[in-house]
């Protein structure tokens, strides 16, 4: 089964930063694959597949369906499930300080089954699953060029879904005391006949946005510009404690890994 580690090592092996060089899988795996995803979103997984050499098409599409339980759906959270292990969610920025665009989906700790925005074909791509870790995978791409990756778990850089959740609950009721035909939405609402004539409706939605890494993390992620990529990956301990002894000793002989102290995203004056 791969993980964080497993694509860590992969893209060392790799050594090659161009998204033009990405053969994208084929599309006989429609709906399940979007393929009209960005091309980062096909290096991320040939990270996490080893399949950056596969040319074939229909090769490299059987891989990811060996690889993954869920492939994303647009506008809907995550971009894909390992199998029997984390969510994945991908974004692109192309300047350093950029804001990372979450949209509709609050950022999340832990991808959860409660979450109102999830599919019915991501709720049930693995039987029973109730909670599962959840990566952001943020790349910084010049041109065709991604020259910044940052792989961070949500619990490292979000509060804690109910923080979230609340306040969308409350927003939710505080619209809902307004005068108008209330909808039943996943968005945050629907209001409807708000014209004289009766036939106009506002749909409210949330458009959340989230400091990059590098603007939160800068004082233990530095990338370096003059090479051709710099990747990052940061965990709480207890995670890297969680992968195998093997896969821990295998990343610390070939990559730099070594323990900071991180502010709790989910506490004002925490560390962890």
């Amino acid at each position: 089964m791969t993980n964080i580690i497993s694509a860590m090592l992969n893209l060392k092996k790799h050594g090659r930063n161009s998204l033009s060089e990405i053969t994208p899988a084929a599309d006989f795996l429609k709906p399940r694959i979007n393929m009209v995803g960005d091309p980062l979103d096909f290096f991320i997984r040939d990270a996490f597949c080893n399949s950056f050499n596969i040319q074939d098409r229909i090769k490299k599409a059987e891989t990811y369906k060996q690889t993954f339980s869920y492939f994303g759906s647009q506008n809907h959270p995550p971009d894909m499930i390992i199998y029997r292990g984390d969510a994945i969610e991908v974004k692109r920025t192309s300047l350093l300080s950029s804001e990372i665009q979450l949209n509709s989906s609050y950022p999340k700790s832990k991808l959860t089954s409660d979450s109102p925005l999830l599919t019915k074909e991501c709720l049930d791509c693995e039987k029973g699953w109730t909670e599962r870790d959840i990566v952001y995978a943020i790349g910084h791409v010049e041109g065709t060029d991604l020259r910044v990756l940052t792989f961070i778990y949500g619990d490292c850089y979000a509060s804690s879904n109910e923080l979230y959740e609340e306040l969308r609950e409350n927003l939710i009721e505080e619209m809902s005391k307004m005068s108008f035909q209330m909808s039943k939405t996943k968005e945050l609402a629907r209001m409807n006949g708000i014209d004289h004539l009766k036939i106009t409706s506002l749909r409210v939605r949330g458009m959340w946005v989230i400091k990059s890494p590098l603007k939160v993390f800068k004082d233990i992620i530095n990338p370096d510009l003059k090479k051709g990529l710099s990747v990052f990956a940061l965990m709480r301990k207890e995670k890297f404690q969680s992968f195998s002894k093997a896969e821990k000793e295998e990343i610390m002989n070939e990559l730099e890994v070594k323990e900071v102290k991180i502010r709790d995203p989910s506490s004002e004056d925490g560390m962890i």
